[in-house]
């Protein structure tokens, strides 16, 4: 019972990265598939040096350096960059 209570706890657990949605891919002009593809990238390669930043905690103009400062570190591929870029900037969106 503990056991099945604690799986269910982590599911809940929120990444902080918005889900994509029609509207993301819509506003930013970036595929479904590529922003999830950067959406993976954020919650799974991010993670591996610190906690996920908040995707509102740096402005626009910001993030690609952010991103071109932390890509090595990360070995990301240059699609993967491309990738994570659009998916902060469609997730910073109203």
């Amino acid at each position: 019972m503990a056991l099945l209570i604690a799986v269910a706890a982590c599911s809940a657990v929120s990444t902080g990265a918005p889900v994509v949605t029609p509207a993301m891919s819509h506003a930013s002009g970036a595929s479904a598939d590529k922003l999830t593809a950067g959406r993976r990238v954020f919650v799974s390669r991010c993670i591996e040096c610190h906690t996920l930043p908040a995707i509102n905690e740096h402005t626009p103009a910001a993030w690609p350096h952010i991103i071109a400062r932390m890509s090595p570190r990360a070995d990301l591929t240059a699609a993967e960059r491309d990738a994570l870029l659009s998916y902060i900037l469609a997730a910073r969106q109203p």
